[in-house]
């Protein structure tokens, strides 16, 4: 994805507020690099300049668009209603970030031997995710969720799996369901 095209998605979703006469992307050193890593140091050095300020309102209504649910995971996704009801959506196709894997490198300690190293992927566009219809709330990753072309939409969701979400888990820890969803 175009570096450009990533940082505009990204002012739009973000609501971010750009000084008049400043060039946001001229700052030497992290241009062209749209890493989450070395996004937060872009961001945090723009503001240590005074090239940007947040406005970022809560939603005062949070609402959803949408009168039926399509899967977009890899694998089927349990929700728990209120009543204790589980409900299956089966995956009904794929949306994901493309990405372009980082470089490798080889390092050894002494010891240990010799192991592979990668440098940050780099994200890519959103592949699979349809524009709104009106009628479906589609069920994502939360990387497809947190994409700055798709934060804001009414019509995405995520499954909510952090630890204070009330996910579902078996003995062992893993996600069986969950009860309740996040929000693009």
């Amino acid at each position: 994805m175009d570096v450009q095209k990533w940082i505009d998605a990204w002012k739009q979703a973000s609501g971010f507020v750009e000084k008049p006469g400043e060039e946001f992307l001229k700052i030497p050193g992290y241009f062209g690099n749209p890493n989450a890593g070395m996004f937060v140091a872009f961001v945090e050095k723009a503001m240590e300049m005074g090239m940007l300020s947040f406005n970022m309102p809560r939603r005062s209504t949070p609402t959803l668009v949408g009168t039926k649910f399509a899967n977009l995971t890899p694998h089927p996704v349990v929700y728990r209603n209120g009543e204790g009801k589980d409900f299956t959506f089966p995956s009904e196709g794929s949306a994901r970030v493309d990405v372009t894997p980082g470089t490798s490198f080889n390092h050894s300690i002494e010891g240990l031997g010799e192991f592979t190293v990668n440098t940050p992927a780099q994200m890519g566009e959103v592949i699979g995710l349809p524009e709104p219809d009106g009628e479906t709330i589609y069920i994502v990753s939360l990387i497809v969720l947190t994409h700055p072309s798709v934060v804001g939409r009414n019509d995405v969701v995520a499954p909510a799996t952090g630890p204070k979400d009330g996910a579902i888990r078996d003995g062992e820890g893993r996600i069986q369901g969950v009860t309740k969803f996040v929000r693009a």
